[in-house]
C-alpha cells in the first residue's frame, strides 16, 4: 500500500503485528512514514511502512458506518451526505461508490476503508463514523 494515500484518522491493519490501528501523525521522512495508535495508549511507527495495509471493505463496514443495505438494488445507501450517494456491490463483493455529478452517474471503485473515509471527508467535511468493537 502507498502510505501516501492515507491521512490523520485513516484505518490501517499492521498486518505484521496483526492488529489494526488509526493514522495518528504523518511523519516527515521515508523510513517511518507514519505512526499509528492501536489499543487506546499505544502507538507504533513502522519502519518504512513495512506491513500497513489498507483494511477491505466488506458489508459489516459498511453497516457499522450506518450504511442501510437495499436488497432490490444490491446497493448500500447513506442517507446522510445527500440522495445521490451509493456504494454499490456486485456479486464478487467489489464495492463502488456511485453517485451523479451534474445529472451524470459517476462511478468510482473503492478498496479499502481509507479510500471511503478520504472520500466521505471531501464531500462531507467531517470523519466518517465506524462503529468499533
Amino acid at each position: 500500500m502507498d502510505v501516501k494515500e492515507l491521512r490523520i484518522g485513516n484505518l490501517i491493519i499492521d498486518s505484521i503485528n496483526n492488529r489494526t490501528g488509526s493514522v495518528m501523525r504523518l511523519n516527515c521522512g521515508i523510513d517511518y512514514p507514519i505512526t499509528y495508535n492501536y489499543n487506546k495508549a499505544f502507538e507504533c511507527t513502522p519502519k518504512n511502512g513495512e506491513g500497513i495495509d489498507g483494511i477491505a471493505i466488506n458489508e459489516k463496514i459498511l453497516i457499522d458506518a450506518g450504511f442501510n443495505y437495499d436488497d432490490d438494488e444490491h446497493e448500500f445507501m447513506s442517507l446522510e451526505i445527500y440522495a445521490g450517494l451509493k456504494i454499490h456491490s456486485d456479486i464478487s463483493d467489489q464495492f463502488s461508490i456511485c453517485t451523479l455529478v451534474l445529472n451524470r452517474k459517476m462511478t468510482i471503485g473503492i478498496k479499502y476503508v481509507h479510500h471511503l473515509q478520504n472520500i466521505w471527508r471531501d464531500l462531507k467535511g467531517e470523519e466518517l463514523k465506524i462503529k468499533q468493537k
